[in-house]
Order: structure tokens, then sequence, then C-alpha cells
């Protein structure tokens, strides 16, 4: 017999029993009734049939229909956490293994923009390795992959942010089920909340300790901006001097502002990506939070260690009396330390193009941004090259390049273009000054162009130029240029920080225009929410006012009862029947169907 209907004749059973008394009063003492009295145990007998008919009614309906709370059972509620997760892990996982591969297709754009920064900072006897940092920002690699780390990390962290408090929710809602965290062998039971945090897991060693913090700032969500010490002690040591002394815990460093910063102590975890000057190794890694307590899980090379031991598999698990359910996050993590290892592989090949175009510029004694040795390597995912291979190969190539050009005494004109001014997005006229002052170009029709950083040109004013880049000189006579192409009247104008535009016109799309924005193309940061996550309310079914309308029927006849053979214990009776089907009515319906707990056990 379940419990449902072993709850249905129990209260049955002290229902009838409860009104034996009441029976009793309605009976003569004497034995003796007069003819109208005899009506009476007749009307009695029929009431208890229509109350008994009522509650059989609903003790069958109780006990033998399906009904909707058998769809919120423990082993549904954790189905539902574990499916809903489930889910979103493997969605994370491919989702994090489809950008990994996209990511990798930029190495070749990070390379250029290396070229370059490298061009501004080259001087002669200088060593680059002394400028990996600034080549990594002033390539804006590290703001825009930056962005991508910490996109990504905040989607990973929206499906365990979404369902912190489900065991909370769970067992205030009356079920039964257990949740906690499992890794290899180990498992960590949970109150009230379990989630992942995830980042990016460092253990600095000597020469292998800088990392470029990609702290979100203002803009964070939970997690993006959170920095978690895992020994005892740790300092962050920032470019400008400024050390953060830390204790084992959990720290905001949303103030902290992004850039490069020397690691000791630890192990750390926190949005990490990396630097370019001793740089340290970095893995990827879920910070495990139960009820405030901190585990880490980390990947490398494929392999999880959780705390330090390496583990088979990690994830969530949730059990209750009758079966358990998990998820694993094995795979989301090793997919998230993938990306990072691409990130990276492509911060080293970036610094390996920096160090190539460095010895150019040194062979040459001279730098130029327009000059690339990235444009003759192939990206080969499985053939690295060294900076001196890539120095090598790039000669290679300009000399055959120069042999092609000047072997067969060609001369290339522009006779087969035909370019008006009105197929020129944008121009400017105006005036280039070199960073002395002097006149590089004078009443000029010109347009400006930046490998890095966004450049606002406004019509009758100067703007400072601030990057490397080049100007292309359409035409030394801005009022008497028509438009036509003769590349003989046409020149490149190197451009570097210091130099300044002056813009007397501003024209985009053939239209004058008070400004205009260069756009830089770049990745922008997208923080992802997700709406927190709740079980479902247990439903039960209500069978209360049916349960009112039986006990205040009972309790009229009762009374009526007692009315008739001046038994006033009858009409007490039956007055306390009517009082506890209108106000019990609910309780007394939840003990038929099984739904009543007492809140003292």
């Amino acid at each position: 017999m379940g419990h449902k209907a072993t709850a249905a004749v129990a209260v049955l059973v002290l229902m009838t029993a409860a009104l034996v008394p009441v029976s009793g009063a309605l009976d003569d003492d004497d034995g003796m009734c007069d003819g109208s009295d005899a009506i009476a145990p007749v009307i009695a007998y029929a009431g208890w049939m229509v109350f008994g008919f009522v509650m059989g009614f609903l003790v069958d309906k109780a006990v033998s229909e399906p009904k909707a709370d058998t769809e919120y059972t423990d082993e549904v509620n954790a189905s539902i956490y574990r499916s809903w997760l489930d889910t979103q892990m493997h969605a994370l996982t491919n989702g994090v293994a489809i950008d990994t591969q996209t990511l990798a297709l930029t190495q070749m754009f990070w390379s250029r923009s290396a070229e370059v920064a490298v061009s501004s900072l080259w001087s002669p006897g200088s060593d680059m390795s002394a400028h990996a940092d600034r080549i990594l920002s002033d390539s804006t690699f590290s703001s825009n992959v930056g962005n991508l780390y910490r996109s990504w990390e905040s989607l990973i962290d929206q499906p365990f942010d979404a369902m912190t408090s489900w065991p909370s929710d769970s067992r205030d809602k009356g079920y039964g089920v257990s949740y906690g965290f499992y890794a290899g062998d180990s498992t960590v039971s949970v109150t009230d909340s379990l989630r992942y945090d995830a980042g990016t897991y460092v253990s600095p060693a000597a020469g292998a300790d800088r990392v470029f913090l990609a702290s979100a700032g203002s803009e964070s969500t939970r997690g993006l901006s959170t920095l978690y010490v895992l020994g005892t002690s740790g300092t962050l040591t920032a470019a400008d001097g400024t050390t953060y002394n830390l204790t084992k815990g959990t720290y905001d460093i949303s103030e902290f502002g992004p850039g490069f910063y020397t690691l000791r102590g630890g192990p750390f975890v926190g949005p990490f990506i990396p630097a370019g000057k001793d740089a340290a190794e970095l893995s990827g890694a879920f910070v495990q939070i139960s009820d405030g307590e901190l585990h880490c899980l980390h990947a490398t090379d494929g392999t999880v260690w959780y705390d330090g031991v390496a583990v088979s598999d990690a994830g969530v698990s949730a059990s209750w009396s009758e079966g358990s359910v998990s998820v694993s996050v094995k795979g989301c993590l090793q997919r998230w330390d993938g990306m990072i290892s691409s990130i990276e592989n492509i911060a080293a090949s970036t610094l390996t193009a920096a160090k190539a175009e460095w010895m150019l510029f040194n062979s040459v004694g001279s730098a130029d941004a327009n000059a690339s040795l990235t444009m003759y390597i192939p990206d080969l995912s499985n053939l690295q090259m060294t900076a001196e291979q890539r120095y090598l190969v790039g000669l290679l190539c300009m000399q055959q390049n120069y042999q092609w050009y000047t072997g067969s005494d060609m001369q290339i004109t522009a006779d087969d273009v035909s370019l008006t001014s009105e197929s020129l997005q944008l121009t400017v006229k105006g005036g280039i000054l070199g960073s002395d002052g002097s006149a590089v170009a004078e009443d000029a029709v010109f347009t400006p162009m930046g490998w890095t950083h966004d450049v606002q040109l406004t019509a009758g004013a100067q703007t400072q130029w601030t990057q490397q880049g080049f100007a292309v000189v359409w035409s030394d006579d801005a009022e008497g240029w028509d438009g036509t192409t003769d590349l003989s009247k046409m020149r490149i104008v190197p451009l570097s920080p210091g130099m300044v535009l002056s813009a007397d016109t501003v024209t985009y799309k053939g239209t004058d225009v008070p400004s205009m924005i260069l756009d830089v193309k770049k990745i922008d940061l997208v923080l992802s929410s997700f709406d927190r996550i709740s079980p479902p309310a247990v439903p039960h079914s209500d069978h209360s006012l049916a349960v009112m309308v039986a006990m205040v029927a009972l309790g009229v006849l009762v009374a009526f009862m007692g009315i008739r053979s001046g038994r006033p214990l009858g009409v007490i009776a039956g007055a306390a029947i009517v009082a506890v089907g209108a106000l019990y009515s609910g309780t007394i319906s939840d003990i038929i169907t099984g739904d009543f707990h007492w809140r003292w056990f």
C-alpha cells in the first residue's frame, strides 16, 4: 500500500473513532423512541453513507489516479537540473572548440599588427625582448584577445550562476535531493549553493611569473573581476610598481585595472592572458565554490587536476533515496584550457614575427611600417618557424620580388585604372605636419590610414597622430585636382606618432562632414546573462472544497440529530465538525493525498 493510501485509511479510521461519541449521543438512553424519532437513525445512516461516499471517492482519486504531483518527484527534480546543465555544458564545449579554431585564423593579423608596433618601437642598438609587453599591447592583441577571453569566461560562468541556489531552493520546496561536487574519488556535499567560476590557473615560477590581467572593471558580472589566491599568500606587482599583498581567499580586483603584473606565491586563478616578457604558464581552470568553500579544477594537456591531484573526471552530482545523476564538466574544462593554450601560442608566434621584423630593421638601419615579413610566411598549424628562419625566408622572398620587378625592365603604370574623387569614400583637404612641425604635405588631398587605434578627424581642426600608419596623398594640388588618375603625382606619406593632420574639409561618401572616425576593427566585450533557474513548485491535488462540503454536510446532520434528540452534545459536535471542515479542509485534503508534511519532522 502506498503512502497516500495509508494516509487515507488512517484519516478515515480516526474520523470514525472521533464520531463514535456523537453516534452514542444520538441514541435514546431508555432504548425507547417515539414515532417521530424513528426517522433520526435513518437520516443519520443516510448522512454517514453520503459522507462515506464522498470521502471514499476522494481517497480512491488520491491513491489510484495519476496526478500532476507525480511529475515532480525527487528524481524529476534532479533530472531537470542534470538535463539543463548537461545541455549547457555540451553547447559550451562545442562553442569554445569552434571559437578556438576561428581564433587561430587571426594569427597573421596579430603578426602584422606586431610588425607595425615594432616599426614604432625600434631604434638602433635596442633589444626587442625589452619591448615584448609593449608589442602585445600596442598591436591590440592584449585588449582584443582579452575581450574575447572575458566574453567566453562570462558565458561559461552563466549556467552555474543561474543555478547556484538550486540546492537550497529544492530543499525549501520540499524536495529530498542532495547536491554536491565530485572529482575523482573526492566528494563535497553542499547545503545551500554550488557553482563553478571559470578563469586561468597560474602557479608562478622564476622567469615565468608575469601575466596580463584582463580585468573587467565596472563592466564586470560576478566572477569576471574575481581573483582567487589558492595558496597561503600571494603578491601582485603592477608595471608601475604598485604591489598588492594578499592572503588565501577571494578578491574583487575590478579596481586593479588591466595591465601586466608579476605574480609571487599562489597559485592563483583569475582573468589572466599571456604577458610578453617572462610569461607565466597558463591553464584553464574552474574554481569550485560550495557554500563558500573553495577548491580548484584545472586542466593541462588534457589532464584534469583537482587541488593538485590528477583525477579522471569531475562535475556535479544529485542523489535521492532511489538513485543519483551527475553532470561532468571535464570536457568543457579541457576545451577552455585549449582556448587558453591557443591564446598562448598566438602570443608566442606574434612575438616571433615581431623579432624577425626587428632583425630586418637592424639589418637595414631604419624602420618602415610598410615593410612586412609576415606577408611571406604561411601560417601552418604544425610547422612553427623561428624568428631567424622567418627573417631568412622573408629576405629570400624580397630578393625574388626585386628580381621579378627589375628583371623584365617593366614599368608599372596606372594607365588601366580609372580613379575619380567620387569613388573615394574618405578624403581630407589640408596638410600634414611632421613631428618637428615641418610641412610634409600642403594644400593636399589625402586619406589617412592606421592599423591599431581609432582616429577622429575634425574639419577646421588639427589631429594629433598617435600610431604608425600612412596617408595616401592623391594630389598636392587640392584646388586644382579633378580626381583624374596620375600615379606620378600620388605618393605614400608614412605617419608616425607626433605628426599632425590639419583638415580644412573632411569628405565622406561624397558629402562634407564635420568629423569622421577611422574605426579600427576590434573585438568587443560581450557579457552574458541568464535568468535565474529555480526548481518547479510541487503541485498537489486540491480536494479542499469537496472535503469542506462533506464535513459541513456531516456537521449539519449531526447538529440536526442533536436538536431532534434534545442532546446539546450533538449540537456541539455538529458545530465542531462544521468548523473543522471550514478551517482545515485543505489540511485534511493534503492528508488524504499524502501531500501533508509535519513541520516538526
